[in-house]
């Protein structure tokens, strides 16, 4: 405790310093803390009603005064009724700091024995009830944000919102690229969102704004070469995947735009990261025979996708960057009737790439609706100038030659990544996407 008050304001002193005593504090200290105040608090001196009653009384006035106050102080300044609760509910926690000060007036003879045990009994009820408060907080005003978010989705009703959700910075830009040539000229006004996660709720809050900086500014600056508006969002989590399903399904996105990773990246520095986590498995897991998705996620593309496909309640597209600048010659892998959706999307970036966009055809004349699917594929080339079919059927690695990018759905990249691997090493930028039905 002294430590920590004594403790100079240089950031970079107090994280050198706490990295050096944090183990050892709560490992040893901490817990010899809590054990050396349990054995002073006797609960048998609280032994009549009356002191019972004044325990009670003492509970009662520090949850109406730290809570009240804080709540009442937050609402004065302009919070907001669910803000200010929260914040009340915080407060109210003494924990720790309230022990010290306890223990430090019992050793010096300040409080009496039996006020002590009161005292603590008070600061241990109003700790243990935060995530409870918390949580009944958060389920009243539940509802009420619920009716209001599909409020606002029914308002927005010609508004196309796109979630573009990245981890490094670079990518940032080059993702916003692919989201701007893919709806730039859709038929609803395009609403996009830049969603950017520092993973790890321990991240120091005074190193927040720098994250945030850093991260957006490539996006930022993309966004205004492009002349478009973007929404930047900042958050720090623990479980990125399911934080950003929550916020596609609560808030109504109608467009999930998220990065593969760079398993399947062929740029330089992707390479190197690949190279030197497969040689720290072979080295240090595989006598162990660990599974090699547990290191090196071989299979993390597939898990990733499942995992954003199966929980989003709007269409989702995993982008595999191989180099990507301009989507200006395109082919699109169509194999059942549930992959005809695509030519929507390739209509939509035909506006604005002008490219041309070629269609491989892998249905055959068992597929269950195959005459749909090649009636929508005739209707689609001769009604897009910039539009072919390929005589070819089947995907080998010389089909992706003549082009930069690839559009594909979720069930034929299963389908492919299984059987035509030796082929898809040769693949160019891809846009895996799976469509669902409102």
């Amino acid at each position: 405790f002294i430590a920590g008050v004594v403790m100079p304001s240089n950031v970079k002193f107090r994280k050198i310093m706490t990295e050096k005593v944090e183990d050892v504090s709560l490992a040893l200290f901490l817990p010899l803390f809590f054990v050396s105040t349990g054995l002073r608090t006797e609960i048998g001196l609280l032994n009549s009603p009356d002191l019972w009653w004044m325990c009670g009384v003492f509970i009662l006035v520090a949850i109406i005064g730290k809570f009240g106050g804080a709540m009442f102080s937050a609402r004065f300044v302009g919070e907001s009724w669910k803000d200010s609760l929260y914040i009340g509910a915080l407060m109210n926690t003494r924990g720790l700091m309230e022990l010290v000060v306890l223990t430090i007036g019992y050793e010096m003879h300040i409080l009496p024995p039996s006020i002590f045990v009161m005292l603590v009994l008070m600061t241990l009820v109003t700790t243990f009830m935060t995530i409870p408060l918390v949580s009944f907080i958060k389920f009243c005003f539940q509802t009420r944000e619920k009716i209001k978010e599909y409020k606002a989705v029914e308002v927005a009703d010609g508004t196309f919102k796109v979630l573009l959700s990245f981890g490094r910075a670079g990518n940032g830009q080059i993702m916003l690229d692919v989201a701007y040539q893919m709806f730039a000229h859709i038929r609803h006004q395009v609403d996009l969102t830049a969603l950017h996660l520092t993973v790890g709720s321990d991240v120091n809050p005074l190193h927040t704004d720098n994250f945030e900086e850093v991260s957006f500014g490539p996006i930022l600056y993309g966004a205004k070469k492009l002349g478009i508006n973007i929404e930047t969002r900042y958050e720090v989590s623990n479980n990125a995947g399911q934080d950003i399903t929550d916020i596609v399904n609560t808030e109504g996105f109608d467009f999930l735009l998220v990065g593969s990773g760079i398993s399947m990246s062929n740029q330089p520095d992707d390479i190197e990261a690949n190279r030197y986590r497969t040689s720290f498995y072979n080295r240090f897991f595989r006598r162990f025979k660990a599974p090699e998705s547990w290191f090196y996620p071989g299979a993390l593309l597939k898990d990733k996708t499942k995992m954003f496909i199966g929980k989003s309640n709007c269409d989702v597209g995993v982008f595999v960057n191989r180099g990507f600048v301009k989507a200006s010659n395109v082919i699109v892998v169509v194999d059942s009737e549930k992959d005809l959706f695509l030519l929507e999307y390739a209509s939509t970036l035909l506006k604005t790439t002008h490219g041309s966009v070629s269609i491989l055809d892998r249905s055959s004349s068992t597929t269950p609706g195959s005459e749909k699917i090649k009636h929508a594929i005739r209707q689609f080339v001769d009604t897009t100038k910039q539009a072919s079919l390929l005589a070819d059927k089947d995907m080998t690695a010389a089909i992706f030659s003549n082009y930069n990018f690839m559009l594909i759905s979720y069930d034929t990249w299963n389908d492919v990544s299984e059987h035509r691997r030796e082929a898809l090493q040769k693949m160019p930028s891809t846009l895996i996407m799976n469509h669902k039905e409102k």
